[in-house]
């Protein structure tokens, strides 16, 4: 399954949302396509996420008044890549013509731009100057456009996001 979105965030809220949905989406035939994540920050979570099993979410409530207590594998994600270690992989694929979604989960603080922050930095250290160095790559190559998915709690956060990338 071709690679179609990229996901700026590996945290769990993605992993069991957004994620477990594409797996849902795939499951069910509709060729979504299969999700690289991009870890920014330090630690193992981006080599957990390389087992081909994928992992499992817990799903826990009710459905229909019925009480859900189940365990969900989720293997929608084909690569998970640390910023730091795979910079000019991810800019590779920011240009990949499969490439159709954008998706962002950073929290509050992670809205604002370091102020080491520039388009040479390899990689930019905030989130919203990751996303601007991968969306000029991927005008410089003409490629087409993203559909981009902020997923921060934040109030009004693909307004927000759009300011600081400007």
């Amino acid at each position: 399954m071709r690679e179609t979105i990229l996901q700026l965030g590996a945290g769990r809220f993605l992993r069991a949302f957004v994620d477990r949905f594409v797996q849902h989406a795939n499951d069910a035939g509709q060729d979504v396509g299969r999700i690289v994540v991009v870890q920014s920050t330090p630690g193992r979570r981006a080599e957990l996420l390389r087992n081909p099993d994928g992992y499992s979410v817990l799903i826990r409530g009710y459905d229909n008044g019925e009480l859900v207590n189940r365990d969900e594998n989720v293997r929608s994600i084909s690569r998970a890549l640390v910023a730091e270690e795979s910079w000019p992989e991810i800019l590779e694929f920011a240009v990949a013509t499969d490439l159709r979604y954008l998706i962002t989960n950073a929290t509050e603080a992670g809205y604002s731009l370091h102020e080491s922050d520039t388009l040479e930095s390899a990689p930019p250290v905030s989130m919203p100057a990751k996303l601007t160095r991968i969306l000029w790559e991927r005008f410089q190559s003409r490629g087409s456009p993203l559909v981009i998915l902020p997923c921060e709690l934040i109030e009004q956060n693909a307004t927000k996001l759009l300011e600081i990338v400007v």
